[in-house]
């Protein structure tokens, strides 16, 4: 079956919730420990936060099969012609397939429509696929920082478009 990348619909957020659950888990559990999930899936992944992103000024994209598998959001960053990808994830049962690729090259393409220079993401260093998918697609690392949530560093990386 075909993948179709998507803007994201308002029935779509319980998929999101459960992909965002299993991505979650699956990337990050051994690295921040459960209770870091859990405290993230509920501050950022309650229906009333994918509401808001959802109405908020910036792509939330879907990857559907007829299935939500995969989801991204981004939105405008404070200074000028910059964007922000906030998250992007893929179910762990469809890593490898190219689909966060694809999801990834739609938010480039859609701040290049809205006159953005660049991207810019953050990934907890120590998820090594994450960071290998960001520099194999041209992201460069820019700085870093101590995320004092999660207790772990988090690395910055830009892209120019």
């Amino acid at each position: 079956m075909t993948v179709e990348i998507r803007p994201a619909r308002s029935g779509d957020l319980p998929a999101v919730q459960a992909v965002a659950r299993t991505a979650w888990y699956a990337a990050h559990e051994a690295i921040v420990g459960e209770e870091n999930v859990e405290q993230f899936l509920t501050e950022y992944y309650s229906h009333d936060a994918l509401t808001e992103r959802l109405d908020a000024d910036g792509p939330f994209l879907v990857a559907d099969e007829p299935d939500v598998v995969g989801f991204a959001v981004a939105g405008p960053a404070e200074e000028p012609s910059t964007f922000v990808l906030d998250r992007i994830y893929v179910h762990p049962d469809r890593w490898g397939e190219g689909i966060g690729g694809r999801l990834l090259r739609t938010v480039e393409r859609r701040a290049e429509d809205r006159d953005g220079e660049r991207v810019r993401l953050g990934v907890i260093a120590e998820n090594d696929r994450a960071v290998g998918f960001y520099e194999a697609a041209g992201y460069e690392r820019v700085g870093e920082y101590n995320d004092e949530r999660i207790g772990t560093t988090v690395y910055r990386y830009e892209r120019r478009l």
